[in-house]
């Protein structure tokens, strides 16, 4: 779409340019928007009731205000695609010490809950004295798995409760302070919310829109309560 709009084609024609990607997801999605936009939508209302996500149909949105959709889908084309390469660099590298824990996680309960309990028992049969050492293992591996199983129960509540809380304003803005303050993610999420925010601010404000209506836009199209409680005080501060 990006390549289509840049090279001076009306939408339909950039989005029938998609048609040809073999995927047959994205023609669904391709033919409903051109359905819509026929109908006489707006590109980024068309983009959202076909599914797309709202961030990004958000980013059309100033687009079209400021006039400027082709470096805008270029711009939006750049940053999907380098947040696409970081997350699935972030997946690999992640991927092997996982494989590696969970084996080792698997190994400890399969050795310590059913093989050394085997063995255990057949020397008792045999009446040989378990050796210290193989005791202590023993018990070390079902305080082990005793602590796996209050774990598993544990998430198995926490899930579900995360998921209903996460309906309430208050608790998602908690929980997006939580992300951006964790040490990992914070930098991270810090620098792409702040590229993301400059970038539109830019856009509004070169067509012409005021500054305090122009971050309520933005503020108004984050997901994130805290960005959003964040932009709030900087519209209350000017």
């Amino acid at each position: 779409l990006s390549f289509g709009v840049n090279q001076g084609l009306t939408q339909l024609q950039a989005l029938e340019l998609l048609l040809e990607s073999g995927n047959k997801r994205v023609e669904r999605i391709v033919r409903a928007v051109m359905k819509r936009i026929v109908e006489g939508e707006e590109l980024d209302k068309a983009l959202e009731e076909s599914g797309m996500d709202r961030t990004v149909c958000f980013r059309v949105t100033l687009a079209l205000r400021s006039n400027k959709l082709g470096p805008m889908l270029s711009e939006l084309d750049t940053e999907l695609t380098e947040a696409w390469d970081f997350k699935k660099k972030l997946m690999t590298s992640l991927i092997y010490p996982c494989i590696l824990i969970v084996l080792m996680i698997v190994m400890v309960v399969i050795m310590t809950g059913f093989i050394m309990p085997a063995i255990a028992e057949i020397l008792a049969d045999l009446g040989s004295e378990i050796p210290a050492l193989t005791t202590a293992v023993l018990n070390g591996g079902q305080v082990i798995i005793k602590i796996l199983t209050v774990i598993g129960i544990i998430l198995a509540i926490i899930i579900p409760i995360h998921f209903i809380r996460m309906r309430k304003e208050r608790y998602r803005y908690k929980f997006g302070r939580f992300i951006y303050r964790t040490p990992v993610l914070r930098s991270i999420r810090t620098h792409l919310t702040t590229v993301s925010v400059l970038s539109d601010l830019h856009y509004l404000l070169e067509a012409g829109v005021d500054t305090v209506e122009a971050i309520n836009v933005i503020q108004k199209g984050q997901k994130n309560q805290y960005v959003k409680k964040s932009l709030q005080g900087v519209m209350n501060k000017i």
